[in-house]
């Protein structure tokens, strides 16, 4: 079939409950998913480096096929160097949100 946009249609990568990859496969998704650069597609997939499934190996296909389908476009990059000012960032009192909490701290953790 075509493949109009990286990824199929609907597709929700952390929902996906295909088996799980061999070894071997899981080598290729880690090394192929590397090579590509389409943002939100990809971002989606690499939260699956460590334990991916079947079908977070068939997302990866579609996203080549999309590629190959797309083989005359360019990705351009913007060089412009951004620059921020401490006024771009206001002080917050996040007292007014939070309250009076403290953070949880597990009973094995290693000394600050």
């Amino acid at each position: 079939g075509r493949c109009s946009m990286p990824l199929p249609s609907g597709y929700q990568p952390e929902l996906d409950a295909t088996p799980l990859l061999t070894d071997e496969a899981i080598n290729y998704y880690q090394s192929e998913l590397g090579r590509i650069d389409i943002y939100v597609d990809v971002a989606k997939l690499s939260h699956y480096l460590v334990n991916p499934r079947q079908g977070h190996l068939q997302a990866m296909y579609h996203i080549y096929a999309f590629l190959k389908r797309h083989d005359r476009c360019t990705m351009v990059f913007d060089d412009k160097i951004l620059t921020f000012s401490s006024a771009d960032f206001p002080e917050f009192d996040w007292m007014d949100f939070y309250g009076d909490v403290e953070e949880a701290i597990p009973p094995n953790a290693p000394e600050p």
